[in-house]
């Protein structure tokens, strides 16, 4: 009998939540995300974009659904938008190492280096040990041909990510460039 009160407890309180609270925008809200969710999983972005914009008109969590929607536009290859959407979870959680990276990545695909270059940094300020951001910095070095930044960050990667410095010393190789 116990087990059976314990297996209702979540169902009523489910049921309390929603009609006290006005909880079925909330339900409402996770269907949204499912579904943007399932979308983007099916490559189907237009789709997903549609329902976590529908998802940000209900929920609470709206750094979420801008984090998706920048996702999404990045998969898409809209660079613009997913930046527009990155800055705005900033706004909303300023250390958000994750959005630091992808806002790195759009940067970079928008062409935006300096600005890419700029959200690495601050990730390695809040992760020291990002061996993925570092490696981010040293191949903006490159395109930049900033031979100091792509000392240090080598220097980093050597210690910390050793299979990523090699990356780095084989591009430089191949481009016949030298760090030293």
């Amino acid at each position: 009998m116990s087990k059976k009160i314990i297996r209702l407890l979540p169902v009523m309180a489910i049921l309390f939540f929603t009609q006290i609270l006005g909880a079925e925008d909330a339900l409402s809200n996770n269907n949204y995300l499912e579904e943007g969710n399932e979308y983007v999983k099916n490559g189907k972005y237009d789709e997903a974009i549609f329902y976590y914009t529908e998802a940000l008109k209900t929920t609470a969590d709206v750094a979420l659904m801008h984090y998706n929607l920048g996702v999404v536009y990045g998969k898409k290859g809209m660079w613009d938008k997913a930046i527009a959407e990155y800055e705005t979870v900033l706004e909303l959680l300023p250390g958000d190492a994750d959005t630091y990276y992808n806002l790195g990545i759009a940067y970079g695909n928008a062409g935006k280096w300096n600005l890419a270059y700029k959200m690495f940094k601050k990730l390695v300020q809040l992760q020291p040990k990002d061996s993925d951001a570092h490696y981010n910095l040293a191949l903006i070095g490159v395109i930049l041909n900033n031979k100091e930044v792509i000392a240090a960050e080598y220097k980093i990667l050597e210690k910390i990510a050793p299979d990523l410095a090699l990356k780095i010393e084989d591009m430089l190789n191949k481009a016949n460039l030298s760090i030293v």
